[in-house]
């Protein structure tokens, strides 16, 4: 899921981005990547 979320965090799909990393969240195993992408999208979105 990380993968995705890096790939649609390219393509500028926040939205998708987003939906990604909170599954991989939910899957485990992110070791603080995923929350670290979240935080990122987040303050893209913000802009």
């Amino acid at each position: 899921m990380d993968s995705l979320g890096e790939a649609y965090f390219t393509d500028k799909q926040y939205d998708l981005a987003l939906e990604s990393y909170k599954k991989a969240i939910s899957l485990g195993g992110t070791k603080g990547n995923a929350e670290k992408m979240i935080d990122k999208i987040e303050k893209e979105i913000r802009k």
